[in-house]
């Protein structure tokens, strides 16, 4: 991370002004608006970079089995703190998280890639260890709230992020080393300047709405991690199976036995005479044999 900021710098800030403290607890509401569709119970949820464990509280409210890591020993020792032992805290960078693939049904990415220096080794090692959905959360560069952090004044210098990130470079960014994964949902909060993230009825009407996304200043994707990658097929050339032909040692029987039983003419088919081996040899009939027949007399003077 960072050696300057870091998002426990960014948490801290926010939560020391009356601001800042109205803008995490809409950040707070909207996390859990994104993931109202997970299911919770005995769901593993892990959080790389957690800060200061301000945001596992909600989480752990609604039911997730939560762990958390953290590349600096003070950031866990502040988030043991806080919540305790409601969480699994292990110290580790990002890029090198210590568990094995797909450990967590759902993985958070609070503000992660904002002040990491390698976003894409934290990126590729969260999609590893995640099985179902993957949370983004960032700070979009098109809002008004980067307008303020741009003067340079005490504020910006501890809650100013490394980089900043738009929709169409998260976009991007998450394309080129995630591939084409199905967005389940998204949006953004918080569209008014830093001084109107107030209570007044007016502007908490206009920074608690999910504005469109190229105007929030806290902005946040949801990634189906489950579906596999969406791959050209190539075309497979298939030459259809040839009928089975008949062996050649029983062609000769076939085309004997079929031409011993049947003659064949242009005209009709005719039965063959059988084979002469085949013929009962019986004697030539005679008058005897026309007498002794009951009609044999008669036959013979016909005859005659």
């Amino acid at each position: 991370m960072h050696q300057h900021s870091t998002p426990t710098q960014r948490l801290a800030a926010w939560e020391r002004e009356p601001y800042g403290r109205f803008g995490l607890e809409q950040e707070k509401c909207f996390l859990l608006h994104l993931a109202s569709e997970w299911r919770r119970r005995h769901r593993k949820v892990l959080q790389i970079e957690c800060g200061n464990g301000l945001l596992l509280e909600p989480f752990w409210e609604a039911g997730f089995d939560l762990s958390a890591t953290a590349s600096n020993p003070a950031d866990v020792h502040k988030t043991r703190t806080r919540i305790g032992r409601r969480a699994e805290l292990h110290l580790a960078h990002p890029t090198d998280l210590p568990f094995e693939d797909k450990s967590f049904d759902y993985v958070l990415l609070i503000t992660a890639l904002d002040y990491c220096s390698q976003p894409a080794h934290v990126l590729q090692e969260a999609a590893r260890v995640c099985a179902k959905e993957m949370l983004i959360s960032f700070l979009n560069k098109h809002s008004l709230y980067a307008l303020t952090l741009v003067r340079g004044n005490a504020f910006a210098s501890t809650s100013k992020p490394v980089r900043w990130w738009s929709w169409p470079s998260m976009k991007a960014f998450v394309g080129r080393y995630l591939g084409s994964r199905p967005v389940c949902a998204q949006g953004g909060i918080l569209p008014g300047p830093y001084k109107s993230w107030q209570s007044y009825p007016l502007y908490r009407t206009l920074n608690n709405m999910l504005c469109p996304n190229i105007f929030g200043a806290y902005a946040a994707l949801r990634l189906d991690m489950t579906a596999d990658h969406v791959l050209t097929p190539l075309p497979a050339w298939v030459q259809p199976r040839p009928k089975p032909s008949t062996p050649c040692s029983q062609r000769g029987r076939t085309s004997a036995s079929a031409s011993k039983n049947w003659s064949c003419s242009p005209q009709s088919f005719t039965k063959a005479k059988p084979h002469a081996s085949l013929r009962q040899k019986l004697p030539p009939p005679g008058p005897e044999s026309l007498t002794d027949h009951p009609h044999g007399a008669g036959c013979a003077t016909d005859r005659t």
